[in-house]
């Protein structure tokens, strides 16, 4: 498998674009090319993935509490 490049091509139909063009009006207040709209998803979606993965990692990372687990399971068993 060859080296990525930046580039990205992605097709798409008359009535897609469109769509698109009018959602990135509405969400962003103004008109925005195709292009430069995707490119702003894309990274805003790895940004909050990456930002997920670091709350995980956090979560993942706190020390047990047994006595705070054994109150949740005993108002779990009360509901």
């Amino acid at each position: 498998m060859g080296r990525k490049t930046g580039d990205l091509t992605i097709r798409l139909d008359r009535a897609t674009r469109a769509k698109i063009d009018k959602l990135a009006e509405r969400r962003l207040g103004r008109k925005r090319s195709t292009g430069t709209f995707l490119k702003m998803l894309a990274l805003s979606a790895v940004e909050r993935e990456e930002r997920a993965s670091e709350l995980r990692e956090l979560l993942r990372n706190l020390p047990a509490d047994p006595d705070a687990a054994e109150a949740v399971a005993r108002r779990r068993r009360e509901d």
